[in-house]
């Protein structure tokens, strides 16, 4: 799976993260397919090469994987900066948008080191759950952390024919085709792939930034067009931080549209707008 990073609600991700560039080298940002696994499991081996932890920059997401399968440290590894070490609100926003919804096998794209996986796990326990994600060392360690669920190491291909997914429910959480590329044959491409083997009212869950140039966001219109025998459900969730004192979905969205722009003027930085697209099998 393409790796996620789950970066800090108030930080914008239109821009390269800092993982993508190999230890002494980097990668120009002009280049528009950076994100897919090709690239990915080229830039990984840099890092997966590199057997002293101190030579390792944790504010790359592939290196702080390492670190954190290496030495178990989360604060050196600064995984944090990287993964979503505390999803289970935006979880328990998902299995209140499913509105009874019970599936019995999950799949986690672009897993990272699986604390979304693990909290899907106990929002769904009689759910198999499988976590996704092309980084070899981010697997290894959520192998070890979250014993309830089982990991793949893999990327998640369009033009892997023989690739599927033996799921009812997919879950997507900054999955990097949908949030940082703008291309919509490449949008559905992975929408297609991701779905072809859901049942019949199986779903595929979008979770990411909304709004935001160079993501899913800007095709949704014309995605829905194209994709006719899907049913298209999009919802504001809030943002995390007031989500821990509002537990009302709909008073915590409203509440985060008010602090958006009050936050932007105090802050200078962005108070994103998140949302969760729920795309079901007809």
């Amino acid at each position: 799976m393409v790796i996620t990073c789950r970066t800090p609600p108030f930080e914008s991700l239109n821009t390269i993260p800092v993982f993508l560039m190999p230890m002494r080298v980097c990668v120009s940002m002009n280049n528009d397919d950076w994100w897919k696994p090709a690239k990915l499991r080229s830039i990984e081996a840099n890092y997966r090469a590199e057997s002293d932890v101190s030579k390792l920059d944790p504010r790359n997401d592939f290196a702080s994987s390492r670190i954190m399968r290496m030495t178990n440290d989360a604060a050196r590894a600064q995984i944090n900066a990287h993964n979503d070490t505390n999803p289970r609100f935006r979880v328990a926003m998902v299995k209140e948008l499913l509105d009874g919804f019970s599936p019995t096998a999950i799949c986690d794209v672009g897993c990272g080191l699986g604390f979304t996986t693990d909290a899907i796990k106990s929002a769904f326990p009689a759910a198999k759950v499988t976590g996704i994600d092309i980084s070899e060392d981010a697997v290894v360690f959520a192998s070890g952390r979250f014993s309830s669920c089982a990991f793949s190491c893999d990327g998640i291909d369009p033009t892997d024919v023989g690739q599927g997914f033996k799921a009812d429910l997919i879950t997507a959480f900054e999955f990097y085709p949908f949030s940082r590329t703008g291309s919509l044959q490449d949008h559905l491409a992975y929408i297609r792939h991701l779905t072809k083997d859901l049942p019949t009212g199986g779903k595929l869950v979008v979770l990411q930034l909304w709004n935001e140039p160079g993501t899913l966001s800007e095709n949704y219109d014309e995605l829905r067009t194209l994709l006719s025998t899907f049913d298209f459900a999009l919802y504001d969730i809030p943002n995390k931080h007031v989500a821990r004192f509002v537990k009302s979905r709909a008073l915590g969205v409203a509440l985060s549209a008010i602090l958006r722009p009050v936050v932007r003027l105090i802050t200078h930085k962005k108070f994103c707008q998140i949302k969760v697209l729920i795309i079901t099998k007809k």
